[in-house]
């Protein structure tokens, strides 16, 4: 996608949640980091609230990575410039948008620090402290609370299609959307009201357990996500649409026959390369048996499988 049409389509997104709410706010989701890309941090004019006060008492919540919303500034912006869409009209939101895409053709990291548009009715300061009141959730797996980043689109669009629709109005609030660049690197709207219908719908509800199984691998995932769409940029091919779905279901396999780290990884990665059946061929099943149980990783033990397995398996993606 070309910079123009990237904005094109922030842009139109934008307009119409404009609509729906004709006197609410349009704000920048924006997480500084070291860095502070935008430098927002030195100090600027506009309205600014941050998940700091909610999370006071986390001694290891730097204010840095935490979410911070920042109202744009639109109306006084234009009455100066004359121009004909005063209601998006903000040098900072041209220059989020350009920064994001600055990182979604990969050309810098920095540009995770922008996490989405929002648009609501709702000031920074609420939707702030909305943030910063779902960041702490209770595994009861583990019996430990731990912080969860839903601030970031990237971990947030991995959980967003199993999530029922209270958890997500008390993630937005009642009146929220948010335009924001999602782990497969496509704009998306995070929009509690518009998706309930077609969640309930579609999507099968899931145990509490499975959506913590989901949450600890997204990382890795977002991960292999990036090598699985190099592999097949190199192959002429893209990403199918279900991408994160499959990559989730092979961590989820890998962990429950004992595999972690760098074999888990191995394990996902040869298996979006192969075809069906191939976890039920005893030769794989030795490979994994050794993996947790002798010497060396699995990627020695795959390396050491007969030919006659890969030819049987070898799938035409890759």
């Amino acid at each position: 996608m070309h910079n123009a049409a990237f904005r094109q389509e922030v842009l139109q997104h934008l307009t119409t949640l404009r609509d729906r709410w004709p006197d609410g706010h349009l704000h920048l989701l924006y997480v500084p980091g070291v860095e502070d890309p935008l430098q927002l941090r030195a100090g600027h004019a506009r309205v600014h609230a941050s998940a700091r006060d909610v999370l006071r008492a986390d001694a290891g919540a730097d204010d840095a990575f935490l979410p911070h919303v920042v109202t744009f500034d639109c109306l006084k912006v234009a009455a100066y410039l004359l121009e004909t869409d005063p209601a998006l009209d903000d040098p900072l939101l041209e220059s989020s948008i350009a920064l994001a895409y600055e990182g979604l053709v990969g050309k810098d990291d920095r540009a995770h620090a922008v996490c989405g548009w929002l648009a609501s009715p709702d000031d920074a300061s609420t939707i702030a402290r909305r943030l910063g009141q779902a960041t702490h959730r209770f595994d009861s797996g583990t019996r430990r609370t731990v912080r969860v980043r839903w601030h970031d689109p990237r971990v947030l669009s991995h959980l967003w299609p199993q999530l029922p629709a209270l958890r997500r109005t008390a993630l937005l609030g009642p009146q929220l959307a948010w335009v924001a660049v999602d782990a497969m690197s496509r704009v998306t709207v995070f929009d509690a009201e518009a998706s309930e219908t077609v969640a309930a719908a579609r999507v099968p509800a899931q145990s509490d357990t499975t959506q913590w199984t989901r949450l600890g691998h997204v990382g890795m995932v977002n991960r292999l996500l990036e090598l699985w769409r190099q592999q097949l940029h190199d192959a002429g091919q893209t990403l199918p649409d279900d991408a994160i779905d499959v990559l989730h279901r092979y961590a989820a396999h890998a962990s429950a026959q004992g595999l972690d780290g760098r074999d888990a990884q191995t394990y996902v990665l040869l298996a979006v390369r192969l075809k069906a059946g191939f976890e039920e061929d005893p030769h794989w099943r030795d490979a994994i048996h050794a993996a947790t149980e002798a010497p060396g990783t699995l990627e020695d033990h795959a390396n050491a499988l007969p030919a006659a397995f890969w030819e049987r398996y070898a799938a035409a993606l890759v």
